[in-house]
């Protein structure tokens, strides 16, 4: 079976679209100097894995503060990357030139929007391993992991209902 070639379309980017991709970069850059800052508040040995329930459960150099912010850089750019190759992309109905355009555009959307929910995410957990770090971690830790699925799945379906609705 031939495999079907994609349409190659440009994308018009909304004003909503530069506003979430400016925020996502704001939010890279604060969370790198919340990081910066914090790591010389940090005492040598940090918590790095958390149970379900938000208890500390591993323990590494105070370095590791920084891997958090490092692999949500590389999931940053990786994102920043493909969301430039909506073609690649996998969609949930055929794409052919009368769709394209709308599939693409909510494609491109739902990954502009991920970009800013991955550094929203790795905030969260950058914040709760400091709070735990420096002893002040609380009960709140159920709240990070409901937050952190909303954060991931609420767009996700949002976008993937988006897309069947443009099929």
């Amino acid at each position: 079976m031939e495999k079907q070639q994609r349409p190659l379309l440009k994308i018009e980017i909304t004003g909503t679209d530069k506003i979430i991709e400016g925020l996502s970069y704001i939010a890279l850059v604060a969370l790198w100097i919340f990081v910066c800052v914090v790591y010389t508040k940090l005492p040598e040995t940090i918590p790095t894995h958390f149970t379900g329930s938000g208890k500390a459960d591993g323990y590494g150099d105070n370095e590791t503060i920084f891997l958090g912010a490092g692999i949500c850089t590389v999931m940053f750019i990786g994102m920043s990357f493909i969301q430039r190759k909506p073609h690649w992309f996998n969609f949930p109905v055929e794409i052919t030139p009368e769709n394209a355009q709308k599939q693409y555009t909510t494609a491109m959307k739902m990954i502009r929007m991920l970009k800013l929910t991955i550094v929203i995410i790795f905030g969260l957990i950058e914040f709760h391993t400091y709070k735990s770090s420096i002893g002040i971690a609380d009960d709140t830790s159920q709240l990070y992991i409901l937050a952190i699925l909303g954060l991931v799945y609420i767009p996700i379906f949002y976008f993937l209902i988006q897309s069947s609705k443009n099929s």
